[in-house]
């Protein structure tokens, strides 16, 4: 069950926020201990949908200001008003609560908001009572491998949820009907919660919630940064336009973390990725076998368990660019960066008829890629005036104004792509856009890129 976190702190804005939440959940919990006044009953005329009470002390992460007696006592009076549920900490002598309030499930919970301890089984069994029917565990995922550890655990036992805090444990949030989670806490604005819950809009519209289950299939995106990928939107919305039961996540990954990362993948119905900065090279050793021996990839099939791996950087990025500016046979690009998206882009124009020149801040890296692939490479001074089309295959401007080239460097009336791809335009596509160039923005390459990926993958979801 998907449940709102309402917490007030006013009547008016308590309203508000549970009017916001109905046409998503299944449920609200009302955050007690961060309203002004414990007087509920005229807001619970309002909550059509099942109530969790929360009334959280300081030491596990709530703001009640009273003592644990006061605070035990107001409790009391108020499941009175006989609420579907009751969040109670595991170190609460709860049993004449639970014995007093039946018609009240009691759910029986942990929090550690510094990190995601290694035993969760010591963890759960601690918090065992016969009075208990469900219990819920939430720390903060410091990493991906954190969250995959929790979800891992939890799929285990029928009477956990388990959930993580933090960016890092938003999977945990939206596989919850995977792994079968009784429970699962959802805010009503991303920005303002300190949990980092994810908003009920976010997981309903965008992750397709309401359709996951058990037998649903994991897609996921690997690298760092992945926070402003568009992946999500994409692929979720094709796979709902088109029926599958099938899910699309970020997972920020480095590279010191894969091994351990498809060690506990197993655990997760995971049936393809793709692959982005730092690992399009680093993944290779983890897969059983490559399509073509680029030296990168940015995609992996997993069918009947075997990982298969295949770049559609490449081809995606010369089909979004050749339908613009015409076939690249014979044309002089250059190509700044020296990754794997570099080295996939460069090999893909070279078997177009291109003639690729490869230029990097680190020169030797360009010249060993460009010897690698038979064009040229160098450092970026060495970047020459008589080009036909610029392509930057950097990072820079994702994440910030940064231009990879001088401006002075970008020739008027040329063809200027960039294969960063965010919500506004890039510094470089402005700026090549003033001296007229015809541009090609980093959205248009992952959309091509993108739909080869779902035809990769379909064998798996269509099975």
């Amino acid at each position: 069950m998907l449940f709102a976190t309402i917490t007030g702190p006013t009547f008016s804005q308590a309203i508000e926020q549970i009017q916001q939440a109905l046409p998503y959940a299944d449920g609200l919990e009302l955050r007690l201990d961060l309203f002004a006044t414990l007087d509920i009953q005229s807001i619970l005329s309002h909550c059509s949908l099942p109530t969790i009470f929360t009334l959280r002390k300081k030491e596990q992460g709530g703001q009640f200001t009273g003592t644990e007696k006061e605070r035990l006592d107001a409790l009391e009076k108020l499941l009175s008003l006989e609420p579907s549920y009751c969040d109670i900490e595991y170190d609460v002598d709860a049993a004449a609560l639970v014995k007093k309030f039946p018609k009240t499930t009691f759910i029986c919970s942990y929090h550690n908001f510094e990190k995601t301890p290694q035993d969760l089984l010591s963890i759960y069994n601690m918090m065992q009572r016969p009075h208990f029917t469900h219990y819920k565990i939430a720390t903060h995922a410091k990493t991906t491998l954190d969250a995959l550890r929790m979800l891992h655990f939890s799929k285990q036992y029928k009477d956990l949820s388990g959930l993580c805090m933090g960016e890092q444990g938003h999977i945990t949030r939206i596989l919850g009907p995977i792994i079968n989670n009784l429970i699962n806490y959802a805010c009503l604005e991303e920005q303002s919660n300190p949990l980092g819950q994810l908003s009920l809009q976010t997981l309903v519209q965008i992750y397709n919630y309401r359709s996951l289950n058990q037998h649903t299939a994991l897609y996921a995106l690997l690298g760092d940064p992945v926070s402003k990928s568009i992946g999500p939107l994409f692929h979720n919305r094709l796979f709902k336009e088109q029926q599958h039961n099938a899910v699309y996540v970020k997972l920020r990954l480095q590279k010191h973390e894969l091994a351990s990362f498809f060690s506990l993948q197993r655990a997760m119905p995971f049936q393809g990725f793709s692959v982005t900065t730092p690992l399009k090279e680093a993944i290779l050793p983890y897969l059983d076998s490559v399509e073509e021996e680029i030296g990168a990839i940015n995609t992996i099939t997993t069918h009947s368990g075997i990982k298969k791996g295949i770049n559609t950087d490449g081809p995606g990025a010369l089909i979004a660019l050749e339908e613009k500016s015409g076939a690249v046979r014979n044309k002089r690009i250059i190509i700044i960066g020296a990754g794997g998206s570099s080295k996939a882009i460069a090999f893909e124009a070279i078997r177009r008829g291109a003639h690729v020149t490869i230029l990097n801040r680190t020169a030797q890296r360009a010249i060993t890629l460009a010897k690698q692939l038979g064009c040229k490479g160098g450092g970026l001074d060495a970047l020459p005036t008589d080009y036909d089309i610029l392509i930057n295959a950097t990072t820079v401007g994702m994440c910030d104004d940064n231009i990879p080239i001088p401006t002075d460097a970008i020739q008027n009336h040329t063809v200027i792509m960039d294969i960063v791809y965010r919500e506004k335009k890039t510094s470089l596509i402005c700026e090549a856009t003033k001296k007229k160039c015809l541009t090609i923005e980093g959205k248009e390459m992952f959309i091509q890129q993108a739909l080869m990926q779902q035809k990769a993958w379909q064998p798996a979801y269509a099975s």
